[in-house]
């Protein structure tokens, strides 16, 4: 049966709720097909492979499917995967809690403890979760009723024996005929398969309907000599949530683990020789956004395997080729991930090329954000924190202190007071800049990157540290650090620049005098 065009569910407002609950940012493509065709009441049959979401689809589904109307087992979800299990079990709990309508769930076959499962099943909880031999064994010594069975899900093994297949056939023996069965399966869907013979009409989700290999990435550089207040000023100025940090050595993580947290930009630092208690505790503070920066070393990005990536930034650069094009596999970073930017140092740009020409891809070079694009930034993330964190009625309060004991007038001069203080930790740059004239402009087709590359390679400069640059008909300021301005008037006037002797000095304002080196032109007005 082929899949239908996707329409809007009329629960898609209630799934958004319960995938921003679960502490994801956005539904996988996953999320967005499965769940709609679950809550429909049909068989589904998903080639779903490692795809990450489909946990999650199915505690959700089972969430807003099943109603607490009779007591007994209501949904049997049968999986060889201890990890798949505690994460049905895990979001089951969370977000069935909070509701009205609670749903008890209990794991079977992950431990010795039979008996105690036993005592578990005899109390009719609403959702089993279990192996299916450890199901089978519980058949057998009469600890369960599945005669009110409304959804069953098989997780199918990578490696689907005959075993599996005898198993799965004895359980649903003892299932209703009018129950709804989903069967994620880690291969394409063979009609060969008999376990097929288990599902009633089945629509198929193929994998090419919710992945794509080639998701289209942002392969971006930056040129600096600190890379700490790079970071900061990235995810201030443009408010990055979400973000995976990764760094060549433990020390660089955990070094910049602490910047980051001392200018209140909510970093952890996860490494795969932690207990998995407190991996798993690292990873759901990020999930939920109580983190919004994650910090991982290259070698161990693939045994952490985190969820809900937005952004990366390679610390370090440039990484091996091979490395970097394992990095850049969805399958690594996930399909949410849109832009990755890599760090890099000016005497390692000419590895750039390497990795364009290896992974089939062209990078773009990106500029330190600017002053008043942090201060922005700044401020939409405060305002948004307020909006999303704060209780409305305990700032009510010093709404009303604020109107009772300051005029008008010096309302906006206290905010501004306070801004000015908070932004104190902000990677502002501090230099002093000197703006020079030069004596070219539109008219002799000269852009910013032409007199950035001048500039920054006479005075041995990165392009960052070049200030605000004006290009006007005739001529041109460019901002330079004050430290270099006198240099670079030593080294740039009277120069041929691009087949014409330009002048490059001190720009002036109106009312001064023309310098006496300048020459009688229509440059200076």
């Amino acid at each position: 049966m082929a899949l239908k065009k996707k329409k809007l569910h009329p629960l898609q407002g209630e799934i958004n709720k319960l995938i921003l609950a679960s502490g994801f940012r956005q539904a996988t493509e996953l999320q967005e097909k499965l769940i709609p065709l679950i809550l429909s009441g049909k068989d589904v049959y998903v080639e779903a492979g490692e795809q990450r979401g489909k946990s999650l689809s199915l505690a959700i589904s089972l969430i807003l499917r099943l109603k607490k109307v009779h007591r007994g087992i209501k949904s049997l979800i049968i999986t060889e995967s201890a990890e798949t299990a505690a994460k049905i079990y895990k979001s089951i709990k969370h977000l069935a809690g909070p509701r009205s309508i609670k749903l008890s769930a209990v794991a079977v076959g992950f431990s010795d403890f039979i008996k105690k499962e036993g005592r578990q099943l005899n109390s009719s909880p609403d959702i089993v979760i279990g192996t299916s031999a450890r199901i089978i064994d519980h058949i057998r010594r009469g600890h369960v009723d599945f005669s009110h069975i409304e959804m069953v899900c098989m997780d199918e093994p990578s490696q689907n024996t005959q075993e599996f297949s005898n198993d799965m056939f004895f359980i649903f023996s003892k299932l209703p005929a009018g129950r709804q069965t989903v069967c994620f399966s880690a291969s394409k869907r063979n009609e060969g398969n008999n376990l097929l013979s288990l599902l009633k009409r089945p629509v198929t989700l193929r994998k090419s309907d919710f992945y794509s290999d080639s998701s289209p990435l942002d392969h971006n550089y930056l040129v600096t000599a600190d890379k700490i207040a790079a970071i900061k000023a990235l995810v201030i100025a443009r408010c990055m949530d979400a973000l995976l940090i990764m760094c060549r050595t433990t020390t660089d993580c955990l070094k910049l683990e602490k910047e980051l947290n001392s200018a209140q930009l909510k970093a952890v630092h996860v490494a795969k020789s932690l207990p998995q208690e407190k991996i798993n505790k690292y990873l759901d503070s990020f999930n939920i956004g109580k983190k919004s920066i994650l910090i991982v070393s290259f070698s161990e990005i693939k045994a952490i395997n985190p969820e809900g990536i937005s952004y990366i930034i390679n610390y370090d650069f440039p990484v091996m080729t091979q490395e970097y094009a394992e990095i850049c596999k969805p399958q690594v970073i996930g399909t949410n991930c849109t832009q990755i930017l890599n760090l890099v140092s000016k005497e390692h740009i000419k590895d750039i090329s390497k990795i364009e020409e290896t992974c089939n891809m062209k990078m773009k070079q990106q500029q330190f954000p600017k002053d008043e694009e942090i201060l922005k930034g700044f401020l939409q993330t405060v305002v948004k924190k307020i909006r999303e964190e704060e209780n409305p009625l305990e700032l009510e309060f010093y709404k009303k202190l604020v109107k009772k004991n300051v005029s008008l007038f010096d309302r906006s001069y206290l905010m501004a007071y306070f801004v000015k203080n908070a932004l104190k930790k902000l990677p502002l740059k501090k230099t002093n800049f000197t703006t020079l004239f030069v004596s070219v402009g539109k008219n002799k087709r000269i852009f910013r990157r032409d007199l950035s590359t001048l500039f920054a390679e006479a005075l041995g400069l990165n392009d960052a540290d070049i200030g605000e640059i004006k290009i006007l008909e005739n001529y041109s300021f460019i901002d330079i650090p004050t430290q270099y301005a006198q240099k670079a008037i030593d080294s740039l006037n009277n120069t041929d620049f691009k087949g014409r002797r330009i002048t490059v000095n001190f720009s002036r304002k109106k009312t001064e005098k023309r310098p006496v080196t300048a020459r009688k032109s229509r440059q200076y007005h």
